[in-house]
């Protein structure tokens, strides 16, 4: 259901938050910038603050496409009790990678959850894409 997949999304963004994001907390006060969200646009971030926020992208990416790729689920999707299965006979890397991708592009995420709530299945665009659904355990 689309409320379990949210709840186990909110888990991992929390885990991802304190283990990825949480470690540049200091660096980023240090800075004392105020940032509004067209600055994203403009040239008052600094090449640090765009490899931090690489950084964490990077690192978020390889938490989701890490565990769904050995072991099906995320930390959000074992306490819901969901997995990840392959339409496919055999789930394969690049599987994760694109089912995942929208995870850390905020555009795409916008797209793919518009996608799912509009879709009759309430199917993921980049889980239509991959060739993947989540099931219940």
């Amino acid at each position: 259901s689309i409320s379990r997949r949210a709840i186990a999304y909110l888990f991992d963004s929390l885990i991802i938050t304190i283990v990825v994001s949480y470690p540049f907390n200091q660096y980023l006060k240090n800075l004392n910038i105020t940032l509004e969200f067209t600055d994203l646009f403009s040239t008052k971030l600094t090449a640090d603050l765009y490899i931090i926020f690489l950084t964490i992208a990077v690192l978020s990416l390889i938490y989701f496409v890490v565990l769904e790729f050995y072991i099906k689920q995320t930390i959000g999707k074992i306490i819901m009790q969901i997995k990840v299965v392959s339409l496919n006979k055999e789930f394969k890397l690049y599987q994760a990678i694109v089912r995942n991708i929208s995870k850390v592009v905020d555009i795409l995420l916008l797209i793919d959850v518009v996608y799912m709530l509009l879709s009759p299945g309430k199917e993921r665009l980049f889980g239509k894409l991959s060739k993947t659904r989540v099931v219940m355990k």
